[in-house]
C-alpha cells in the first residue's frame, strides 16, 4: 500500500487528502467496532468521525449511503432506540451549524458552508473551463487506472474477491466478518464515484481496502516464500512506476521564479489559475482565471504576472493575448507535463479520460514543453 503510485503522488501534495485518509481509517474502525459490539456508544463514535470527515472533505457525503446498507444488513435497530437518531443527527449537523457560525462572524451569509456541499453537488454555472453537472456515467475510467498505474494484484483483487471470497461474503449476511466488511466499501465507493465526474482522487479512500483486499486474497491462495516473493514483486513494479510517473517529474522552477521576484523586490504576482509559487516566499500570489481580472490587480499594486502553463493542464483558455508578449524570464515546469496531472483535472475540466490522454501522447510525442513565463504587468 505504501508504494502506490496514486497515494505517493497525492502524498507530496498538501491538501486534504492527507487529513482524509487518517479520519477515514478512524471511521473504518469505528464502525466495525460498533458491528461488533452493538451499543449507543459506539455509534456516537462513529458519528463523531463522520463529522469531522465532512468538515474537510465534501466526498465523505458518499459514506452516507455505505452506513445505511450496513445498517440495513445489521438489522439490529439500534440507531431507532433511546433516540440515537437524534444525537447522531445533532453530532452530523455540528460542522455546519459551527462553520455557519465563523462566517456570520466572518461577515459571510450564514448559508455559505451548506451552499458549498450544495454547489458541488449541482454546479449552477460553468467552471472557468466550461464544464458543468457533476454525473458522468462510466464504469471503466477505475478499472483503467488501477492497471494502467498500480500494480497488477490490486486489480485482479477487485476482479476476483467476489469468487475467491463469495462464502463470506454471500451466505449469512447478519453475520458481519472482515473481508465483507471491506468488499462492501470497496465496491460501494468503486460504483458511487462511477457515476460522478471523473479523477483518480476519487478513489482515494478506497485505494487502501482495495490494496488489502487483494492482499488477504493473495495470502488465502499462495504461502510460504512464493507469497513473500510475490508481494516483493509486486513493490518492485510499483516502485519503478512511481519513479516514472512521479519522481521523474520532480524538479521545479518555482523557487527560481521566487528567488527572481525576490532579486527585484517584487511582492505582489498575479498568477494564471495555478498556486505553486505560493510556498515559496512571495508576500501576495492572486490567482486568475481570465485576463479581464489583471487591469484590477495593476490598480491593486501588483507588478508581474506570472503565465503559469498550469493554466493549459486545467484547460482554461483565457489567456491568448498575454501569451503573445515578450517575457521577463521563462524556466521550464516539467510536472505541468504529468499524465497524473493531467488526470488529476479530469474533474474541473470534463474532459474524457481518451481525450485527455490524447493530449498527454501529443506532449510525449512532439516533446513540448510547459513553461513559466514571467510578464510585467501593463
Amino acid at each position: 500500500m505504501g508504494s502506490s503510485v496514486f497515494l505517493t503522488f497525492s502524498g507530496r501534495d498538501f491538501t486534504m487528502g492527507s487529513a482524509s485518509l487518517l479520519v477515514f481509517a478512524g471511521l473504518l474502525q469505528a464502525y466495525y467496532q460498533r458491528l461488533e459490539e452493538p451499543s449507543s456508544r459506539q455509534l456516537r463514535r462513529v458519528a463523531l468521525w463522520l463529522a469531522l470527515g465532512l468538515s474537510i472533505n465534501y466526498k465523505f457525503i458518499l459514506t452516507l449511503p455505505i452506513l445505511g446498507v450496513f445498517e440495513l444488513l445489521q438489522r439490529d435497530g439500534l440507531l431507532w432506540r433511546q433516540r440515537n437518531w437524534l444525537r447522531v443527527a445533532l453530532i452530523l449537523a455540528a460542522p455546519f451549524v459551527v462553520f455557519g457560525l465563523i462566517g456570520v462572524l466572518a461577515g459571510l451569509p450564514w448559508y455559505r458552508w451548506p451552499a458549498v456541499y450544495y454547489n458541488v453537488l449541482f454546479p449552477g454555472a460553468p467552471n472557468a473551463a466550461g464544464r458543468q453537472g457533476s454525473v458522468q456515467l462510466d464504469f471503466t475510467f477505475y478499472l483503467w487506472f488501477l492497471a494502467r498505474f498500480e500494480s497488477c494484484l490490486v486489480l485482479l483483487g477487485v476482479l476476483l474477491v467476489p469468487f475467491l471470497w463469495r462464502r463470506e461474503l454471500f451466505r449469512e449476511l447478519r453475520r458481519i466478518n472482515l473481508v465483507r466488511y471491506l468488499a462492501v466499501w470497496a465496491y460501494s465507493y468503486l460504483a458511487g464515484m462511477s457515476l460522478l465526474l471523473k479523477a483518480p482522487r476519487g478513489l482515494l479512500l478506497a485505494y487502501s481496502l482495495f490494496y488489502i483486499l487483494a492482499f488477504l486474497s493473495l495470502r488465502r491462495k499462495v504461502g510460504g516464500w512464493r507469497f513473500v516473493g510475490i508481494l516483493l514483486l509486486a513493490c518492485t513494479f510499483n516502485i519503478g512506476w512511481v519513479q516514472e510517473e512521479v519522481y521523474a517529474y520532480t524538479p521545479s522552477s518555482y523557487p527560481q521564479v521566487a528567488e527572481w521576484l525576490r532579486a527585484h523586490r517584487a511582492t505582489k504576482v498575479v498568477s494564471t489559475v495555478g498556486l505553486g509559487l505560493a510556498p515559496f516566499g512571495i508576500d501576495s500570489v492572486v490567482s486568475i482565471t481570465s485576463e479581464k481580472q489583471l487591469p484590477a490587480l495593476r490598480k491593486r499594486g501588483f507588478q508581474y504576472v506570472l503565465l503559469d502553463d498550469y493554466y493549459r493542464v486545467t484547460n482554461v483558455q483565457q489567456f491568448d493575448s498575454l501569451r503573445q508578449q515578450k517575457p521577463l524570464a521563462i524556466w521550464p515546469e516539467p510536472m505541468l507535463t504529468s499524465s497524473l496531472l493531467a488526470l488529476e483535472h479530469m474533474e474541473y475540466t470534463g474532459l474524457s479520460v481518451e481525450e485527455t490522454m490524447r493530449r498527454q501522447h501529443m506532449i510525449e510525442r512532439l516533446k513540448l514543453k510547459r513553461e513559466l513565463r514571467l510578464y510585467r504587468l501593463q
